[in-house]
């Protein structure tokens, strides 16, 4: 896939894709400005004991300051149709959906409509070509082999500039395995042994001041997971940012599940600092318990009474969170896992009151497709990702 980079008056440069989608969003990226992959520097010996350091977000910069690309909708919940412009290092074209994008058959009467943010949201590089409601979109056929593993590590700078590859206990890379569609040939994949605190995660994040995505935004990924926890918290997609005024307080929003069932899940912690005082590169959970206790403020979740996750298959994940308002939904294959709706708030919390209401950040930062297993019956997990798009309307699930 050519690139053609464009580079502005003060160094920032944005690569589009020929035959991409770029026009579904735009927004020149801040050279230098991603944040270091976890273990880069790091020790572990063996699949899955990888342990993770090393990796800093910066606090400053700028990802882009074009404008998000739109898209004229056709129908309640259905696909954009017609023309999308993009600003920001220069481009402007027209943007049609792709063959995997799939229609919807109807939008579910409990969703938001959310308002865009203002500012600009920093593309993924050759992404793939995105559905055309999507700001951004990543079917990670772009990534190169990772290379020789050495003494049991695995180099984690596979992903960049787009991702963040987190490992803890877990192995996450761009790989083979598990192909989602014809003529597709990677997805995003982790692995974890079992146990508690077994993490691995694909991070996309901006710096603080900068939007990775809007506060009230669609989400949709295809997931093939291995094993769920039977009892304890598990999480596999997350949002976090800084609340409002703050440049300690982290709220985190997530789906996965507790006690067997789906959940939604919210927090608010402290970030962990490195020695240097640099912020250490983590997921949204606590590594351990050191770090769990720095979850002083709240940590509730909503969990559902019968509905459970698809394990063993490729499952179309979708939500909607709308942090402006509390407002949190998800999609299993396309149907509405109406018993984790969150309105405002949660219903169990292990910190804090279930009415204290779930406060939105200043702005999302981070969005993570992640493993995150909290307990002792976390099982050996095999996770692949594929299909990955955000947007400001329901994106649908791939045909």
């Amino acid at each position: 896939m050519t690139r053609l980079i464009v580079c502005g008056l003060l160094g920032f440069c944005a690569a589009c894709s020929s035959g991409g989608a770029s026009g579904a969003s735009s927004g020149a990226v801040t050279s230098g400005s991603t944040a270091s992959s976890s273990g880069q520097g790091g020790s572990g010996s063996g699949p899955g004991t990888g342990s993770a350091s090393g990796g800093t977000t910066p606090s400053g910069g700028n990802a882009g300051t074009g404008a998000t690309a739109t898209g004229a909708t056709s129908g309640a919940g259905g696909p954009a149709s017609g023309a999308s412009t993009g600003s920001g290092a220069g481009a402007t074209g027209s943007n049609s959906p792709p063959a995997e994008a799939g229609a919807m058959t109807g939008q579910d009467a409990t969703t938001t409509s959310p308002p865009v943010d203002a500012g600009a949201y920093p593309m993924i590089l050759d992404g793939g070509p995105c559905p055309a409601n999507a700001l951004f979109c990543d079917d990670f056929e772009e990534y190169g082999p990772i290379g020789m593993v050495m003494n049991g590590m695995l180099p984690l700078s596979q992903m960049r500039p787009n991702w963040d590859q987190f490992s803890f206990h877990g192995f996450p890379r761009v790989d083979t395995v598990m192909p989602l569609l014809p003529g597709k040939m990677h997805s995003a994949y982790l692995d974890t042994e079992m146990g508690s605190y077994r993490f691995a995660a694909f991070i996309h994040q901006t710096p603080d001041g900068t939007p990775v995505l809007p506060l009230a935004h669609y989400g949709r990924v295809m997931a093939n997971i291995k094993a769920v926890s039977p009892m304890s918290q598990w999480t596999i997609i997350e949002v976090q940012g800084l609340l409002p005024g703050s440049t300690t307080e982290l709220a985190t929003y997530g789906f996965g599940g507790n006690m067997g069932h789906l959940a939604a899940s919210y927090a608010q912690r402290t970030r962990v600092l490195q020695a240097d005082g640099g912020v250490a590169l983590r997921p949204g959970e606590p590594e351990n318990d050191m770090e769990k206790a720095k979850i002083t403020q709240l940590d509730c979740t909503k969990t559902a009474t019968t509905q459970t996750m698809t394990v063993g298959k490729w499952t179309c994940v979708e939500w909607n969170i709308d942090a402006t308002a509390g407002v949190m939904h998800l999609w299993i294959d396309g149907v509405a896992q109406t018993e984790v709706d969150v309105a405002g708030h949660g219903t169990e919390c292990s910190v804090g009151m279930a009415t204290t209401p779930w406060t939105a950040p200043a702005m999302f930062t981070k969005v993570n497709l992640v493993w995150e297993g909290m307990g002792t019956d976390s099982p050996g997990q095999l996770l692949a990702y594929d299909e990955f798009a955000v947007g400001t309307e329901r994106i649908g699930c791939p045909q």
